[in-house]
């Protein structure tokens, strides 16, 4: 969720909605607001590909921070792998 480097203790809120279902593939936005009062907030979309027992298979974020124009993608399954691509 956005921050690799979070306290264990750091307040933060999640918010979600399902986007879009496609047999064992969805996309969910989510929206994380740190701190109390929010001090940053990050806009995500998540691509799930889920197992036969409905367990998450496969997961992919795509983190927007919304103070910088700076869109983090990160990869998790079988083809792991990072991206950082900056649109300025």
């Amino acid at each position: 969720m956005g921050r690799r480097n979070r306290r264990p203790d750091e307040v933060f809120t999640l918010a979600t909605d399902i986007l879009a279902v496609d047999g064992p593939t969805a996309v969910v936005r989510a929206e994380v607001r740190y701190g109390d009062p929010p001090r940053q907030k990050y806009r995500d979309l998540w691509v799930l590909r889920l197992a036969g027992d409905g367990r998450c298979a496969w997961f992919e974020e795509w983190a927007l921070l919304a103070r910088a124009p700076t869109l983090r993608t990160r990869r998790f399954g079988i083809a792991s792998r990072s991206n950082v691509l900056n649109f300025r």
